[in-house]
């Protein structure tokens, strides 16, 4: 049977040990910190995304530090740090990073308590070249580094033999999936150098059957183009040989020099 003084000391240990393990609460930030996007909300992978921001006066001199999420789930990094000015002001700037959402929040620590502010969204996009996704479909086309007007354009999609637009009424063809993440198209059309003299091809895209013509080309500079793509699921670039060099079987390469998307995922 124990004794009286042995139960006070049993109950003393055990407080003592539960005391041990007693987890203490997390102190909860304080959102009372304002942050402010100064820079378009779609940069491109690699910019900078600058911001401006309010803090309450207590903490001027503070130091404020701006995180950054890649994503939903992944940890917050630091991509910058300032010191909030004696009007309660502050300015900082991060790198755009990966493509699709990147989140964007400000944090400082003063005396004990944490502050911080809500999170800012930025949607990143990045340049996908056609000649690295694959095709839905195609017919007679390809991809290659081509010259053209004295120019190499490494990444360029084209017919994929010299006489495929000699043919009369050849028409030759790629098809992409743009996956609706992507709202701009950008690419320089021109004649490959090798082509024979007198070989011209004729331009046409497809946005969802929507059609824009591109014109004639032939030997000389290729010619810089920007199309909007947004919203849009579906891309086809087409060739045809012109009536004289169907006529003439000339033998050349109509070419699309770097065509690429600028997308918010890969499509």
């Amino acid at each position: 049977m124990a004794r009286p003084w042995h139960k006070l000391v049993l109950i003393a240990i055990l407080a003592m040990v539960s005391a041990t393990f007693v987890t203490v609460p997390a102190q909860a930030a304080t959102v009372d910190l304002v942050l402010t996007r100064t820079s378009p909300a779609d940069p491109i992978t690699g910019d900078k995304v600058t911001f401006t921001g309010t803090a309450p006066a207590s903490l001027a001199g503070a130091t404020v530090a701006l995180q950054r999420r890649v994503g939903k789930t992944a940890d917050w990094v630091k991509a910058a740090a300032t010191k909030v000015t004696t009007d309660g002001t502050y300015a900082l700037s991060g790198v755009a990073t990966g493509v699709g959402l990147n989140q964007w929040r400000v944090t400082a620590t003063k005396n004990g308590s944490v502050h911080t502010s809500k999170v800012a969204k930025t949607t990143v996009y990045a340049w996908y070249y056609l000649s690295q996704l694959d095709t839905v479909d195609d017919d007679s086309f390809g991809s290659d580094s081509v010259a053209v007007g004295g120019k190499t354009y490494s990444k360029s999609v084209m017919n994929s033999y010299d006489s495929a637009l000699a043919n009369d009424g050849n028409i030759v063809w790629g098809e992409w999936n743009l996956s609706y993440r992507c709202k701009t198209l950008n690419t320089w059309v021109g004649v490959a150098d090798s082509s024979e003299s007198g070989f011209g091809a004729d331009f046409t895209i497809y946005v969802d059957g929507a059609e824009t013509d591109l014109g004639t080309k032939t030997l000389g500079p290729a010619t810089a183009t920007v199309l909007d793509v947004s919203t849009r699921l579906r891309l086809r670039l087409e060739l045809q040989g012109t009536p004289d060099t169907q006529k003439n079987d000339l033998d050349g390469y109509g070419v699309y020099g770097n065509a690429k998307v600028l997308c918010s995922g890969k499509p």
